[in-house]
């Protein structure tokens, strides 16, 4: 069955935006509280609880890789992100070097609800690019994020 994301809706709390899954449904049905959806793979109860097919399904949410401008390389020496989660709510940073497989630092929720982490990088993880992932088996909210970074110089000699 192939999927795609879809974000919807901005707004207060409860109604901000969200990433769901969708499927490729050429028929889709509301009766009394309860949307199926129909494919060539056969009818499918949506909307309903935290699984697919009995299969817990992980909700991401990936920042654009980016270099927020700056073509040097650069190190973050904190993130800070504000957001509202379970326990053991995963963040990935990926830093991209040049000509290297991406460093991945691995930083989990140590408790549930609204929080404000401040996730330390060592300082010799290094790049141009970086990217943020954050990944949960239970819904989550992310409010805001923002870096220190320290900005080196371009390794290029002579010019």
């Amino acid at each position: 069955m192939s999927s795609i994301a879809v974000q919807t809706v901005i707004g207060d709390e409860g109604t901000k935006a969200t990433t769901e899954l969708t499927y490729g449904f050429n028929s889709l049905l509301n009766n009394s509280g309860f949307q199926f959806g129909a494919n060539s793979n056969g009818l499918f109860l949506i909307n309903q609880g935290e699984t697919d097919n009995l299969v817990n399904y992980e909700r991401t949410f990936t920042l654009a890789t980016t270099d927020l401008g700056i073509r040097n390389p650069k190190e973050f020496r904190f993130i800070y992100i504000g957001f509202s989660a379970f326990k053991g709510t995963r963040i990935d940073i990926y830093v991209h070097a040049d000509d290297q497989k991406p460093i991945k630092h691995v930083h989990r929720a140590i408790k549930s609800g609204t929080q404000r982490a401040r996730i330390p990088i060592d300082v010799r993880v290094l790049g141009r690019y970086w990217t943020v992932k954050v990944s949960s088996m239970k819904a989550f909210r992310v409010d805001e994020m923002e870096v220190q970074t320290n900005v080196r110089s371009s390794g290029i000699i002579g010019y």
